[in-house]
């Protein structure tokens, strides 16, 4: 699922005409390395019919973020948010039936923790996403989403008590390498162009 961003950058590429620099495509690189060594690291590689699932909610997911682009300009991100999240749950409505017996019978913990998961992650999270993607480049905010498994990991270990693997922590040093490559690449670069040229400048007075 975190591979969703090289959709969202390829459309971006495409609809909207975004460049993307050398830098950020080995930015993109990197933490795509990194992320296959977090979720490989316990589960190995598998081809079963649930992946390709996983695999077609990522690209769904990776053609949402771009696409809220036009609707920005014209709507906040609490709006933006408030419509998605409407439209989703009554397109889950029809599924509501198959569950109804497990969701009266659920615990008070199971409750809270669905509440959570609407408010903060989905509600709140989305609102964020929202207002960074009016106002950012796609590549740079999608490019955040290559931190989920890692603080996935690192969540389960706090919360869980799941201690991660040295592969794991290996794989999300990579993927902080690479998003960094891709938010600050070209910024350092500069830096770097700027500096070079201080002395030189100098030199000749």
């Amino acid at each position: 699922m975190a591979a969703a961003p090289l959709v969202s950058v390829r459309i971006a590429v495409v609809a909207f005409g975004e460049r993307l620099s050398v830098l950020a495509m080995v930015g993109s690189a990197v933490a795509i390395a990194g992320l296959a060594l977090v979720c490989l690291a316990r589960a190995g590689l598998s081809l079963s019919s649930s992946v390709w699932i996983v695999v077609a909610a990522m690209v769904v997911q990776g053609i949402y973020h771009p696409l809220t682009r036009p609707l920005l300009r014209r709507y906040s991100g609490l709006e933006v948010a408030t419509y998605g999240m409407v439209f989703g749950t009554v397109m889950t409505l029809p599924a509501v039936p198959f569950g109804w017996d497990r969701m009266l019978d659920a615990p008070a913990s199971a409750w809270l923790a669905g509440v959570y998961l609407g408010l903060l992650p989905s509600a709140l999270g989305f609102v964020l996403w929202g207002y960074a993607v009016a106002r950012l480049p796609v590549a740079t905010p999608t490019s955040l989403l290559y931190f989920v498994p890692p603080v996935a990991v690192f969540i389960a270990w706090v919360w869980l008590g799941e201690l991660p693997i040295a592969a794991e922590l290996l794989g999300g040093v990579i993927v902080i390498a690479g998003v960094v490559v891709i938010s600050q690449g070209d910024r350092l670069r500069q830096a770097l162009r700027r500096s070079s040229l201080m002395p030189a400048r100098s030199g000749e007075r």
